[in-house]
């Protein structure tokens, strides 16, 4: 069986929790399947969206997309054309999810279109909350990471994305308002 994991990031070069899982799994999946891994790097001296391959053994592969800008996006049409060229090539019997944050939410539609089941594993909210961890981040206030209870924009906005304002008190109104209207169409 050929297995495509996609995780937002994999060791070495990223190694939190969903990210040394998937390496675990890959490298125990790959003593009986062949494996290929969908990641990202975040490489400036290299083209936006590029695809780098590299081997690790005869059944584990890495592909690597170069994302050193748009990390902050949920969607990006290249990554997602780029996707699609390679699920062409290399023709995966079956997708396992991690996170598609730092990679493009368009991945899902291009393994549907080609009809390649999917098996997604929820690491953290990030479905939910654009920030995916339902915590606040109000940096300098007293209460920094409290819990969240709910997605609400305006609320993500002043809570977590205050730290983004310009610190000028006349525009926080305008910045609470765009920031708003940012995660709703990106949430």
């Amino acid at each position: 069986m050929h297995i495509l994991k996609i995780i937002h990031g994999y060791p070495p070069n990223y190694n939190a929790g969903s990210e040394v899982y998937s390496q675990s799994i890959c490298n125990e999946l790959s003593k009986h399947h062949n494996v290929s891994v969908f990641t990202r790097e975040e490489n400036p001296y290299s083209a936006c969206f590029s695809i780098r391959e590299k081997r690790i053994n005869d059944n584990l592969t890495l592909y690597f997309v170069n994302n050193p800008q748009g990390k902050d996006g949920y969607r990006h049409k290249q990554i997602d054309n780029n996707f699609s060229e390679l699920l062409m090539q290399i023709k995966p019997d079956i997708a396992h999810i991690g996170h598609v944050n730092h990679l493009s939410t368009g991945l899902i539609e291009e393994l549907n279109k080609l009809k390649i089941p999917i098996v997604y594993t929820l690491h953290d909210f990030w479905l939910m909350c654009p920030r995916g961890q339902f915590l606040t981040r109000s940096i300098g206030n007293e209460n920094n990471f409290q819990l969240c209870e709910k997605q609400d924009d305006k609320k993500c906005a002043t809570d977590c994305y205050k730290v983004y304002f310009s610190g000028q008190e006349v525009n926080q109104i305008k910045e609470i308002e765009n920031w708003s209207l940012w995660i709703q169409r990106f949430s």
